[in-house]
């Protein structure tokens, strides 16, 4: 199941940044050979650079790339440097839920504002963020059974 949300993933990221450098490229051709604009341009691409950061923050820690110093971890033995980053991902954990429980309810207050250019609920694009919550919350579980039963 997590090789197929991560595929799922992997693609709808390409997908995305495809989109944002098509995007960028037309409104910079747009602006300085025609000295017009990609009405739009701007707000989409700002709101597909958000829910890449939200998926991509997920795919950083299934792939043990987030942003870490490990010299010391790398010092240390095994079982130690284990239950550290079992703490580590537990951590994550209670952090990414925390956040979820907080992003749910500014959500409720702020989700039915408009956006200024497609006049859409912000709760659209704010969907995005509980996304990306849920996603670092499954990836640091799995984390944690990883280690736990030595597949990591």
């Amino acid at each position: 199941m997590k090789e197929k949300i991560s595929s799922c993933i992997d693609w709808l990221m390409t997908l995305i940044y495809s989109v944002i450098i098509i995007l960028t490229i037309t409104m910079v051709l747009l602006r300085y050979l025609f000295g017009t604009s990609l009405i739009g341009g701007s707000e989409l691409s700002r709101f597909l650079f958000v829910f890449s950061n939200c998926l991509g923050a997920g795919v950083l820690l299934e792939r043990n790339e987030h942003i870490k110093i490990d010299i010391v971890l790398n010092l240390m033995p095994n079982i130690i440097k284990k239950i550290i980053l079992i703490i580590n991902s537990l951590i994550i954990v209670m952090l990414h839920g925390y956040l979820l429980y907080l992003t749910i309810d500014w959500m409720d207050k702020t989700g039915m504002n408009l956006s200024d250019f497609f006049r859409i609920p912000m709760k659209y694009v704010q969907i995005c963020l509980p996304i990306g919550f849920v996603l670092v919350i499954f990836y640091a579980l799995n984390n944690v059974f990883n280690i736990i039963l030595n597949r990591k």
